[in-house]
């Protein structure tokens, strides 16, 4: 497997703007210069894998499998709200 090229793009008071390519894929992401944490597009990471969008994984079987366990796995908490961040 090739390595992942990361390309820094720009960088505002908070946060580093990067681009990563794999497979010849743009994925865009953006990096916390305090915490470190870093946020990627689900449009583009789901598009590496073959979706056209974060919306049509979310509809396809393989999406809702990951619903349903992550679901079983964090019972009480909200996939969309708490549950995305820890």
């Amino acid at each position: 497997m090739k390595p992942i090229l990361i390309e820094y793009k720009e960088d505002d008071k908070l946060r580093h703007y990067l681009f990563l390519v794999a497979k010849g894929k743009t994925i865009r992401a953006t990096k916390d210069k305090v915490t470190g944490e870093m946020l990627f597009s689900t449009d583009d990471v789901f598009q590496l894998m073959g979706y056209k969008s974060t919306e049509d994984y979310f509809s396809s079987d393989a999406g809702l499998d990951g619903i349903n366990h992550w679901k079983e796995a964090n019972p009480g908490k909200e996939l969309f709200g708490d549950g995305i961040k820890k």
